[in-house]
């Protein structure tokens, strides 16, 4: 079962989100309660642009794993592209507050803030993520945004 995960898993990086599938659907098949199928299987239907299913399956993995960073973290990733923008900044919250260096997700978490309207949070959020990785050309360029909103 983990290594149909894992092959699942590796079709989604390399961008072949159709021969993802039936691993991975047969990863869950075999053990509906394995998160790191479900988080692969999520994150291969998000790039197929099936978001509710995507949501639905994370929502699933952090039931089940409560403390599973990438999976509150990817939920995020979701409930931002289907314009969720509150919900997702308490999914990146809940993935920070387990994983407090994640970058992306404060990078991320700047943005839909930003979004928001919440700019000086947003420029705490991208000065956070710069902190851990001073050479984010992303989060330089969100940080400006934020600055630039302030004035």
């Amino acid at each position: 079962m983990k290594s149909l995960c894992n092959l699942g898993g590796l079709f989604n990086q390399r961008g072949a989100y159709e021969q993802a599938l039936a691993p991975l659907q047969r990863a869950r098949e075999l053990d509906p309660l394995f998160p790191e199928a479900l988080l692969n299987l999520a994150t291969c239907q998000g790039e197929r642009g099936e978001l509710e299913q995507a949501e639905t399956l994370l929502r699933e993995a952090v039931a089940q794993r409560p403390h599973y960073a990438e999976a509150w973290f990817t939920l995020a990733n979701v409930l931002h592209h289907r314009g969720q923008s509150q919900e997702a900044v308490d999914a990146y919250d809940r993935c920070l507050q387990l994983n407090p260096r994640h970058a992306t997700a404060l990078t991320n978490r700047g943005v839909k803030l930003g979004e928001l309207g919440r700019h000086g949070e947003a420029e705490t959020s991208h000065r956070a993520s710069l902190a851990l990785q001073p050479a984010n050309a992303t989060a330089w360029y969100n940080l400006g945004n934020s600055l630039h909103k302030l004035q």
